[in-house]
Protein backbone atom coordinates (compact mmCIF):
# COMPACT_ATOMS: atom_id res chain seq x y z
CA UNK A 1 0.00 0.00 0.00
CA UNK A 2 1.24 3.49 -0.84
CA UNK A 3 0.18 5.00 2.47
CA UNK A 4 1.84 2.41 4.74
CA UNK A 5 4.69 4.77 5.70
CA UNK A 6 2.56 7.69 6.91
CA UNK A 7 2.56 8.44 10.67
CA UNK A 8 -1.24 8.30 10.81
CA UNK A 9 -1.30 4.87 9.21
CA UNK A 10 1.37 3.67 11.66
CA UNK A 11 -0.78 4.91 14.58
CA UNK A 12 -3.80 3.05 13.22
CA UNK A 13 -1.69 -0.06 12.61
CA UNK A 14 -0.40 -0.04 16.23
CA UNK A 15 -3.95 0.39 17.54
CA UNK A 16 -5.21 -2.53 15.47
CA UNK A 17 -2.35 -4.85 16.47
CA UNK A 18 -2.43 -3.93 20.16
CA UNK A 19 -6.08 -3.64 21.14
CA UNK A 20 -8.42 -4.79 18.39
CA UNK A 21 -9.74 -8.34 18.49
CA UNK A 22 -10.76 -8.88 14.88
CA UNK A 23 -13.40 -11.24 13.58
CA UNK A 24 -12.84 -12.86 10.16
CA UNK A 25 -15.30 -10.34 8.68
CA UNK A 26 -13.36 -7.42 10.20
CA UNK A 27 -10.08 -8.77 8.84
CA UNK A 28 -11.66 -9.07 5.40
CA UNK A 29 -12.78 -5.41 5.54
CA UNK A 30 -9.22 -4.32 6.33
CA UNK A 31 -7.82 -6.31 3.43
CA UNK A 32 -10.38 -4.70 1.10
CA UNK A 33 -9.34 -1.17 2.13
CA UNK A 34 -7.62 0.50 -0.83
CA UNK A 35 -7.08 3.90 0.76
CA UNK A 36 -6.36 5.44 4.12
CA UNK A 37 -9.86 6.91 4.26
CA UNK A 38 -11.42 3.45 3.93
CA UNK A 39 -9.15 2.11 6.69
CA UNK A 40 -9.98 5.00 9.04
CA UNK A 41 -13.69 4.57 8.31
CA UNK A 42 -13.43 0.92 9.40
CA UNK A 43 -11.58 1.89 12.60
CA UNK A 44 -14.17 4.54 13.50
CA UNK A 45 -17.03 2.12 12.94
CA UNK A 46 -15.29 -0.54 15.00
CA UNK A 47 -14.70 1.93 17.84
CA UNK A 48 -18.36 2.92 17.84
CA UNK A 49 -19.24 -0.75 18.28
CA UNK A 50 -16.73 -1.35 21.05
CA UNK A 51 -16.81 1.91 22.97
CA UNK A 52 -18.26 1.72 26.46
CA UNK A 53 -20.31 4.59 27.83
CA UNK A 54 -19.13 6.52 30.88
CA UNK A 55 -21.45 4.65 33.26
CA UNK A 56 -19.92 1.32 32.30
CA UNK A 57 -16.40 2.75 32.63
CA UNK A 58 -17.10 3.87 36.19
CA UNK A 59 -18.29 0.35 37.04
CA UNK A 60 -15.44 -1.45 35.30
CA UNK A 61 -13.51 -2.24 38.49
CA UNK A 62 -16.61 -3.85 40.06
CA UNK A 63 -17.42 -5.92 36.99
CA UNK A 64 -13.81 -7.07 36.45
CA UNK A 65 -13.33 -5.05 33.24
CA UNK A 66 -10.20 -2.92 33.17
CA UNK A 67 -10.46 0.51 31.47
CA UNK A 68 -7.85 0.69 28.73
CA UNK A 69 -6.97 4.24 27.75
CA UNK A 70 -6.01 4.88 24.16
CA UNK A 71 -5.56 8.06 22.12
CA UNK A 72 -6.33 8.56 18.46
CA UNK A 73 -5.56 11.67 16.45
CA UNK A 74 -8.32 12.84 14.14
CA UNK A 75 -7.78 14.83 10.99
CA UNK A 76 -7.54 18.13 12.92
CA UNK A 77 -4.96 16.77 15.35
CA UNK A 78 -7.44 16.69 18.28
CA UNK A 79 -6.91 13.93 20.89
CA UNK A 80 -9.87 11.74 21.68
CA UNK A 81 -9.81 9.35 24.67
CA UNK A 82 -11.58 6.05 24.35
CA UNK A 83 -11.99 2.98 26.55
CA UNK A 84 -11.80 -0.52 25.20
CA UNK A 85 -13.06 -3.66 26.91
CA UNK A 86 -10.26 -5.89 28.17
CA UNK A 87 -11.25 -8.54 30.72
CA UNK A 88 -8.74 -9.15 33.50
CA UNK A 89 -7.47 -12.72 33.19
CA UNK A 90 -7.41 -15.20 36.06
CA UNK A 91 -3.63 -14.86 36.22
CA UNK A 92 -3.84 -11.10 36.64
CA UNK A 93 -6.54 -11.50 39.27
CA UNK A 94 -4.24 -13.78 41.27
CA UNK A 95 -1.42 -11.24 41.02
CA UNK A 96 -3.76 -8.46 42.15
CA UNK A 97 -4.77 -10.53 45.20
CA UNK A 98 -1.10 -11.26 45.95
CA UNK A 99 -0.31 -7.54 45.88
CA UNK A 100 -3.25 -6.84 48.17
CA UNK A 101 -2.20 -9.52 50.69
CA UNK A 102 1.55 -8.85 50.53
CA UNK A 103 1.65 -6.32 53.37
CA UNK A 104 4.20 -4.20 51.52
CA UNK A 105 4.70 -0.54 52.59
CA UNK A 106 2.31 2.03 51.13
CA UNK A 107 4.95 3.78 49.02
CA UNK A 108 6.05 0.49 47.45
CA UNK A 109 2.43 -0.61 46.99
CA UNK A 110 1.73 2.50 44.88
CA UNK A 111 4.75 1.82 42.66
CA UNK A 112 3.78 -1.82 42.12
CA UNK A 113 0.18 -0.87 41.35
CA UNK A 114 1.45 1.51 38.67
CA UNK A 115 3.39 -1.40 37.17
CA UNK A 116 0.28 -3.57 37.42
CA UNK A 117 -1.88 -0.99 35.60
CA UNK A 118 0.65 -0.86 32.79
CA UNK A 119 0.56 -4.66 32.65
CA UNK A 120 -3.26 -4.65 32.36
CA UNK A 121 -3.20 -2.50 29.23
CA UNK A 122 -0.30 -4.41 27.67
CA UNK A 123 -0.94 -6.91 24.92
CA UNK A 124 -0.04 -10.50 25.76
CA UNK A 125 1.90 -10.62 22.50
CA UNK A 126 4.17 -7.84 23.72
CA UNK A 127 7.69 -9.11 24.47
CA UNK A 128 7.68 -7.22 27.79
CA UNK A 129 4.47 -8.86 29.00
CA UNK A 130 6.07 -11.99 30.44
CA UNK A 131 8.93 -9.95 31.92
CA UNK A 132 6.50 -7.62 33.69
CA UNK A 133 4.26 -10.39 34.96
CA UNK A 134 7.25 -12.32 36.38
CA UNK A 135 8.60 -9.18 38.06
CA UNK A 136 5.31 -8.13 39.67
CA UNK A 137 4.60 -11.69 40.84
CA UNK A 138 8.06 -11.96 42.40
CA UNK A 139 7.80 -8.65 44.23
CA UNK A 140 4.26 -9.37 45.42
CA UNK A 141 5.31 -12.73 46.91
CA UNK A 142 8.31 -11.40 48.85
CA UNK A 143 7.83 -11.71 52.65
CA UNK A 144 7.31 -7.98 53.21
CA UNK A 145 5.49 -8.46 56.49
CA UNK A 146 5.93 -12.15 57.39
CA UNK A 147 7.97 -13.12 60.44
CA UNK A 148 8.77 -16.36 62.21
CA UNK A 149 8.00 -16.33 65.92
CA UNK A 150 11.42 -16.57 67.53
CA UNK A 151 12.02 -18.84 70.52
CA UNK A 152 14.38 -17.24 73.04
CA UNK A 153 15.03 -20.07 75.50
CA UNK A 154 18.53 -20.44 76.96
CA UNK A 155 17.95 -23.98 78.25
CA UNK A 156 16.69 -25.13 74.85
CA UNK A 157 19.75 -23.58 73.20
CA UNK A 158 22.06 -25.42 75.62
CA UNK A 159 20.28 -28.70 74.90
CA UNK A 160 20.42 -28.27 71.11
CA UNK A 161 24.12 -27.35 71.13
CA UNK A 162 24.99 -30.25 73.44
CA UNK A 163 23.05 -32.81 71.39
CA UNK A 164 24.73 -31.80 68.12
CA UNK A 165 28.30 -30.88 69.07
CA UNK A 166 30.96 -32.32 71.31
CA UNK A 167 33.41 -29.99 73.05
CA UNK A 168 33.81 -26.46 71.61
CA UNK A 169 32.98 -24.95 75.00
CA UNK A 170 34.23 -21.46 74.09
CA UNK A 171 32.09 -21.39 70.96
CA UNK A 172 29.02 -22.68 72.79
CA UNK A 173 29.45 -20.13 75.59
CA UNK A 174 29.69 -17.28 73.05
CA UNK A 175 26.48 -18.44 71.34
CA UNK A 176 24.68 -18.68 74.68
CA UNK A 177 25.84 -15.14 75.50
CA UNK A 178 24.52 -13.99 72.15
CA UNK A 179 21.09 -15.56 72.88
CA UNK A 180 21.03 -14.24 76.46
CA UNK A 181 21.50 -10.66 75.20
CA UNK A 182 18.62 -11.17 72.72
CA UNK A 183 16.41 -12.36 75.59
CA UNK A 184 17.09 -9.13 77.46
CA UNK A 185 16.65 -6.97 74.35
CA UNK A 186 15.01 -8.79 71.40
CA UNK A 187 15.23 -5.69 69.16
CA UNK A 188 18.99 -5.31 69.56
CA UNK A 189 21.00 -6.00 66.41
CA UNK A 190 23.70 -8.41 67.45
CA UNK A 191 27.08 -8.86 65.79
CA UNK A 192 27.54 -10.92 62.62
CA UNK A 193 29.25 -14.12 63.74
CA UNK A 194 31.96 -15.57 61.50
CA UNK A 195 33.14 -19.12 62.24
CA UNK A 196 36.66 -19.75 60.99
CA UNK A 197 38.32 -23.15 61.00
CA UNK A 198 39.47 -26.09 58.87
CA UNK A 199 36.98 -28.24 56.94
CA UNK A 200 34.93 -30.72 58.91
CA UNK A 201 35.04 -29.06 62.34
CA UNK A 202 31.30 -28.24 62.33
CA UNK A 203 31.02 -24.62 61.16
CA UNK A 204 27.88 -25.18 59.10
CA UNK A 205 26.27 -27.58 61.58
CA UNK A 206 26.69 -25.17 64.48
CA UNK A 207 24.95 -22.46 62.41
CA UNK A 208 22.06 -24.90 61.86
CA UNK A 209 22.00 -25.57 65.61
CA UNK A 210 21.64 -21.84 66.28
CA UNK A 211 18.69 -21.68 63.85
CA UNK A 212 17.10 -24.71 65.51
CA UNK A 213 17.52 -23.29 69.02
CA UNK A 214 15.96 -19.97 67.96
CA UNK A 215 13.21 -21.62 65.85
CA UNK A 216 14.23 -19.60 62.79
CA UNK A 217 14.22 -20.71 59.16
CA UNK A 218 17.73 -21.61 57.97
CA UNK A 219 19.06 -20.88 54.49
CA UNK A 220 22.59 -21.40 53.18
CA UNK A 221 24.28 -19.36 50.45
CA UNK A 222 27.50 -20.76 49.00
CA UNK A 223 29.82 -17.87 48.14
CA UNK A 224 32.67 -20.04 46.91
CA UNK A 225 33.82 -18.92 43.47
CA UNK A 226 31.52 -15.88 43.26
CA UNK A 227 33.25 -13.09 41.34
CA UNK A 228 30.36 -11.00 40.06
CA UNK A 229 28.74 -8.02 41.77
CA UNK A 230 25.31 -8.95 40.41
CA UNK A 231 25.41 -12.40 42.07
CA UNK A 232 24.85 -10.53 45.34
CA UNK A 233 22.85 -7.52 44.13
CA UNK A 234 20.95 -9.06 41.21
CA UNK A 235 20.63 -8.04 37.55
CA UNK A 236 18.71 -5.09 36.18
CA UNK A 237 15.52 -6.02 34.35
CA UNK A 238 16.84 -4.54 31.12
CA UNK A 239 19.09 -7.60 30.72
CA UNK A 240 17.88 -10.83 29.16
CA UNK A 241 17.46 -13.52 31.82
CA UNK A 242 17.67 -11.00 34.68
CA UNK A 243 17.16 -12.46 38.15
CA UNK A 244 17.47 -11.31 41.78
CA UNK A 245 20.69 -11.63 43.75
CA UNK A 246 21.36 -14.49 46.16
CA UNK A 247 20.36 -12.46 49.25
CA UNK A 248 16.84 -11.65 48.07
CA UNK A 249 16.49 -15.17 46.65
CA UNK A 250 17.32 -16.68 50.06
CA UNK A 251 14.83 -14.40 51.83
CA UNK A 252 12.15 -15.25 49.27
CA UNK A 253 12.77 -18.99 49.65
CA UNK A 254 12.65 -18.68 53.44
CA UNK A 255 9.21 -17.00 53.15
CA UNK A 256 10.01 -14.91 56.22
CA UNK A 257 11.86 -11.64 56.73
CA UNK A 258 13.82 -12.87 59.77
CA UNK A 259 15.56 -16.12 58.74
CA UNK A 260 19.12 -17.15 59.55
CA UNK A 261 21.21 -16.95 56.38
CA UNK A 262 24.59 -18.68 56.33
CA UNK A 263 27.14 -16.98 54.08
CA UNK A 264 29.27 -20.07 53.51
CA UNK A 265 32.90 -19.82 52.39
CA UNK A 266 33.02 -16.06 52.49
CA UNK A 267 36.79 -16.24 52.02
CA UNK A 268 36.37 -17.93 48.60
CA UNK A 269 34.94 -14.84 46.84
CA UNK A 270 37.25 -12.90 44.57
CA UNK A 271 37.13 -9.70 42.57
CA UNK A 272 36.39 -10.29 38.90
CA UNK A 273 36.05 -8.14 35.81
CA UNK A 274 32.37 -7.44 36.57
CA UNK A 275 32.74 -5.86 39.99
CA UNK A 276 33.68 -6.84 43.51
CA UNK A 277 31.07 -9.02 45.27
CA UNK A 278 32.61 -8.10 48.64
CA UNK A 279 31.59 -4.49 48.02
CA UNK A 280 27.99 -5.63 47.44
CA UNK A 281 28.02 -7.55 50.72
CA UNK A 282 28.99 -4.40 52.61
CA UNK A 283 25.52 -2.96 52.13
CA UNK A 284 23.95 -6.23 53.25
CA UNK A 285 26.01 -6.55 56.43
CA UNK A 286 26.05 -2.87 57.42
CA UNK A 287 23.33 -2.29 60.08
CA UNK A 288 23.09 1.36 59.02
CA UNK A 289 22.18 0.46 55.43
CA UNK A 290 20.51 -2.94 55.33
CA UNK A 291 17.13 -1.67 56.51
CA UNK A 292 16.66 -0.38 52.95
CA UNK A 293 18.65 -2.87 50.88
CA UNK A 294 17.99 -2.41 47.14
CA UNK A 295 18.38 -5.41 44.89
CA UNK A 296 18.97 -4.39 41.27
CA UNK A 297 16.22 -6.70 39.98
CA UNK A 298 13.57 -5.77 42.54
CA UNK A 299 14.71 -2.13 42.39
CA UNK A 300 12.78 -1.36 45.59
CA UNK A 301 14.08 -0.99 49.18
CA UNK A 302 13.66 -4.19 51.20
CA UNK A 303 14.39 -4.47 54.92
CA UNK A 304 16.97 -7.22 55.63
CA UNK A 305 17.95 -5.81 59.02
CA UNK A 306 15.95 -8.56 60.77
CA UNK A 307 17.89 -11.31 59.00
CA UNK A 308 20.55 -12.95 61.16
CA UNK A 309 23.67 -13.40 59.03
CA UNK A 310 26.29 -15.98 59.99
CA UNK A 311 29.40 -16.56 57.88
CA UNK A 312 32.04 -19.27 57.64
CA UNK A 313 35.58 -19.34 56.30
CA UNK A 314 38.69 -21.49 56.33
CA UNK A 315 41.19 -18.64 56.42
CA UNK A 316 40.61 -15.20 57.94
CA UNK A 317 43.43 -13.68 55.87
CA UNK A 318 41.43 -14.19 52.66
CA UNK A 319 38.43 -12.19 53.90
CA UNK A 320 38.51 -8.53 52.73
CA UNK A 321 39.35 -6.19 55.58
CA UNK A 322 36.18 -4.14 55.10
CA UNK A 323 34.08 -7.27 55.63
CA UNK A 324 36.11 -8.45 58.61
CA UNK A 325 35.43 -5.16 60.36
CA UNK A 326 31.69 -5.92 60.29
CA UNK A 327 31.99 -9.43 61.75
CA UNK A 328 32.94 -11.03 65.04
CA UNK A 329 35.53 -13.73 64.36
CA UNK A 330 35.14 -17.02 66.26
CA UNK A 331 37.83 -19.65 65.67
CA UNK A 332 36.94 -23.35 65.63
CA UNK A 333 40.09 -25.39 66.15
CA UNK A 334 40.61 -28.98 65.06
CA UNK A 335 39.76 -31.94 67.27
CA UNK A 336 42.21 -34.07 69.24
CA UNK A 337 42.29 -37.86 68.84
CA UNK A 338 40.36 -38.34 72.07
CA UNK A 339 37.71 -35.85 70.98
CA UNK A 340 37.35 -37.64 67.64
CA UNK A 341 36.85 -40.93 69.50
CA UNK A 342 34.07 -39.38 71.57
CA UNK A 343 32.45 -37.75 68.53
CA UNK A 344 32.47 -41.06 66.64
CA UNK A 345 30.91 -43.01 69.52
CA UNK A 346 28.35 -40.44 70.67
CA UNK A 347 27.33 -38.72 67.41
CA UNK A 348 28.63 -40.26 64.18
CA UNK A 349 28.03 -44.00 64.61
CA UNK A 350 24.40 -43.74 65.87
CA UNK A 351 23.57 -41.24 63.12
CA UNK A 352 25.20 -43.32 60.36
CA UNK A 353 23.47 -46.53 61.48
CA UNK A 354 20.12 -44.73 61.48
CA UNK A 355 20.75 -43.31 57.99
CA UNK A 356 21.51 -46.84 56.69
CA UNK A 357 18.51 -48.35 58.52
CA UNK A 358 20.85 -50.53 60.58
CA UNK A 359 20.10 -49.12 64.01
CA UNK A 360 18.13 -52.26 64.94
CA UNK A 361 21.03 -54.60 64.14
CA UNK A 362 23.62 -55.71 66.67
CA UNK A 363 26.59 -53.78 65.27
CA UNK A 364 29.54 -53.07 67.50
CA UNK A 365 32.62 -51.13 66.33
CA UNK A 366 35.53 -51.67 68.70
CA UNK A 367 37.34 -48.70 70.16
CA UNK A 368 40.62 -49.95 68.70
CA UNK A 369 38.92 -50.03 65.29
CA UNK A 370 37.88 -46.38 65.63
CA UNK A 371 41.39 -45.55 66.83
CA UNK A 372 42.93 -47.26 63.79
CA UNK A 373 40.63 -45.32 61.45
CA UNK A 374 41.69 -42.04 63.05
CA UNK A 375 45.43 -42.84 63.14
CA UNK A 376 45.93 -44.78 59.90
CA UNK A 377 43.17 -43.76 57.50
CA UNK A 378 42.41 -40.10 58.23
CA UNK A 379 44.66 -37.08 58.43
CA UNK A 380 42.42 -34.10 59.09
CA UNK A 381 41.50 -31.54 61.72
CA UNK A 382 37.78 -32.28 61.44
CA UNK A 383 35.77 -35.50 61.32
CA UNK A 384 34.50 -35.53 57.74
CA UNK A 385 36.83 -38.28 56.52
CA UNK A 386 36.23 -40.24 59.72
CA UNK A 387 32.52 -40.21 58.90
CA UNK A 388 33.21 -41.50 55.37
CA UNK A 389 35.25 -44.43 56.69
CA UNK A 390 32.50 -45.36 59.13
CA UNK A 391 30.02 -45.28 56.25
CA UNK A 392 32.26 -47.71 54.32
CA UNK A 393 31.77 -50.18 57.19
CA UNK A 394 27.99 -49.86 56.77
CA UNK A 395 28.33 -50.44 53.04
CA UNK A 396 30.23 -53.67 53.74
CA UNK A 397 27.54 -54.85 56.16
CA UNK A 398 24.79 -53.91 53.67
CA UNK A 399 26.28 -56.23 51.01
CA UNK A 400 26.51 -59.06 53.52
CA UNK A 401 22.87 -58.60 54.58
CA UNK A 402 21.57 -58.57 50.99
CA UNK A 403 23.62 -61.62 49.95
CA UNK A 404 22.45 -63.61 53.00
CA UNK A 405 18.91 -62.32 53.17
CA UNK A 406 17.33 -65.73 53.72
CA UNK A 407 19.61 -66.56 56.63
CA UNK A 408 19.43 -65.35 60.20
CA UNK A 409 21.16 -61.98 60.51
CA UNK A 410 24.18 -62.35 62.73
CA UNK A 411 25.76 -59.86 65.07
CA UNK A 412 28.48 -57.74 63.56
CA UNK A 413 31.63 -56.96 65.52
CA UNK A 414 34.05 -54.77 63.61
CA UNK A 415 37.56 -55.55 64.79
CA UNK A 416 40.80 -53.94 63.56
CA UNK A 417 41.52 -57.14 61.57
CA UNK A 418 38.14 -57.04 59.87
CA UNK A 419 38.56 -53.31 59.24
CA UNK A 420 41.70 -54.05 57.23
CA UNK A 421 39.72 -56.37 54.94
CA UNK A 422 36.81 -53.92 54.64
CA UNK A 423 38.95 -50.96 53.62
CA UNK A 424 41.09 -53.08 51.29
CA UNK A 425 37.92 -54.30 49.53
CA UNK A 426 36.67 -50.73 49.19
CA UNK A 427 40.00 -49.68 47.65
CA UNK A 428 39.87 -52.55 45.14
CA UNK A 429 36.32 -51.60 44.14
CA UNK A 430 37.36 -47.99 43.76
CA UNK A 431 40.13 -48.84 41.28
CA UNK A 432 38.14 -51.36 39.20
Amino acid sequence: MLFDKTPLYQSVDILLKTFVRLTPADAYEILRATSLNNLLRFVINWLKRETINEDKCSKSEKTGLAPVPSTLLNGNGVKRSIFLKKPISQELNQIQLAIKDSGMPTSIHKMIMNEFKRLCVMSTSNSDYSVSIDYISYVANLPWNKRTNETLDLEKAKSVLKSNHYGMEKVKNRILQFIAVKILNPDRRGPILCFIGPPGVGKTSIAKAIASSLNRTFKRISLGGINHYSDIKGHRRTYVGAMPGCIIQAVNQAKTKNPIILLDEIDKMYKGTSGDPAAALLEVLDPEQNSSFVDSYVNLPFDVSQVMFISTANNAANIPQTLRDRMEIIYLEGYTQEEKMQIAEIYLIPRILKDHNMNKLQIFICKNTIKDIIQKYTKESGVRELQRKLEVICHYIAVDIVENGDKIIKNYVITPELLLNILDVSKKIMFL
